[in-house]
């Protein structure tokens, strides 16, 4: 069910989009760069991850010189951190042991802030919001052997879809007229934190927060 709180991050997301393309800033030069790119990410020290790299592509609408949207979409894979405990006391053993990764599917759109340039480098600025759509393939398995009789589980993290606050900023060096490489670093941060479930019980909540390092490739149309 979508909470009041996930309904207002969805309106936020359309003002987003749409606002920059108010006749106020459609005013001087406008083009269209296609965006792509890779990217490696480092998750929260406490995080439930190890790592996560993966493909980026955008759209960037400018709609002056220095002002834009972009439309964006990404495909990361989280490699979940490995957790292995064993218990003995001599009467009773038990194990848990969480393993995999998981694949992310991100869409959203970003305002987009581009100085003017410098020796042919020019800094470039993102704000925006991304619907991160989660597909586990992170397992838990769970033994016991003691008084009571054995008992064994193995089943899948499941993980809800989350929306993210994502801020960045590059070094856009010119190639050609046409063709630019971007460095850049960005942060996202959950908005609304999701939920894990194993074997039907709630394991709490997770987070895909992350500070992030990419390389992109843009063409001028």
């Amino acid at each position: 069910m979508k909470t009041n709180k996930n309904r207002k991050t969805y309106a936020a997301m359309a003002i987003l989009t749409l606002g920059m393309f108010c006749p106020g800033v459609m005013a001087g030069d406008q083009s269209f760069d296609l965006v792509a790119g890779y990217h490696w990410l480092s998750p929260g020290k406490d995080a439930d991850w190890k790592n996560a790299s993966g493909l980026e592509l955008q759209g960037r609408f400018w709609r002056s010189a220095h002002l834009g949207i972009a439309l964006v979409g990404s495909a990361d894979t989280w490699k979940a951190r490995t957790e292995i405990t064993e218990e003995d006391s001599g009467n009773a053993y038990a194990s848990t042991s969480i393993m995999g990764d998981a694949s992310v599917t991100s869409l959203g759109a970003s305002v987009l802030y581009r100085s003017g340039a410098v020796s042919d480098v020019k800094l470039v600025m993102d704000f925006g919001l991304r619907y991160a759509m989660v597909d586990s393939a992170v397992y838990a398995e769970a033994a016991y052997d003691g008084p009571g009789g054995p008992n064994y589980l193995y089943d899948k993290i499941h993980i809800d879809n989350t929306m993210l606050f994502v801020a960045g900023a590059g070094l856009e060096f010119e190639v050609s007229n046409e063709i630019s490489l971007t460095l850049g670093v960005s942060c996202q941060v959950d908005i609304n934190k999701p939920e894990e479930r194993f074997a039907g019980s709630s394991l709490g909540e997770t987070g895909l927060d992350a500070v992030s390092f990419g390389v992109l490739l843009s063409c001028k149309f």
